[in-house]
């Protein structure tokens, strides 16, 4: 019995995705680690706990998805478009990072011990850039959104929005 609902379920999933099953859960699983991993490193410097907001959440999941499917170069969002998320979501100030190629969510974020590079990096990810670090350790932010999608090389396009609520 068991194993025909997981198979319904499983087969319901992927018809209302368009895509496999595989993909759908390892994508949010993606999310998921970057969320953990992002307030993981936050509470190492004594910073406010990332709430998940679902209309950042939706906003950075859509773009990632524009990214996936364009298989372009990572382009952020224009100063415009992220005014208008702002005021969507309730916002006051916002912040953008986006990744592309990273094999999981944890190595994106990066870890608490990983200092900023300024000139070559061996280990590139969140917490090595300057700019991406600033967004990420924000202590003014207090929500976040976070998409994941793969391309057809099923290469990860990663986007996390940060924002601090009116």
């Amino acid at each position: 019995m068991r194993t025909t609902i997981a198979v319904v379920l499983t087969a319901l999933l992927v018809s209302l995705t368009g895509g496999s099953a595989h993909a759908v859960v390892r994508v949010s699983v993606y999310s998921q680690q970057i969320l953990e991993q992002t307030n993981g490193v936050r509470a190492k410097f004594d910073r406010p706990k990332l709430a998940l907001n679902s209309c950042m959440d939706g906003y950075a999941d859509s773009w990632a998805k524009h990214l996936a499917t364009q298989e372009k170069a990572l382009v952020h969002r224009s100063s415009a478009s992220l005014q208008a998320i702002m005021k969507k979501c309730g916002l006051r100030s916002i912040g953008e990072n986006l990744a592309f190629g990273y094999p999981d969510g944890r190595s994106v974020v990066g870890r608490s011990t990983d200092k900023v590079c300024s000139s070559s990096c061996s280990k590139v990810n969140w917490m090595t850039s300057g700019g991406h670090r600033a967004n990420q350790m924000n202590a003014a932010f207090r929500r976040i959104g976070v998409g994941a999608w793969r391309d057809s090389n099923d290469r990860y396009y990663s986007v996390a929005l940060y924002g601090q609520p009116r």
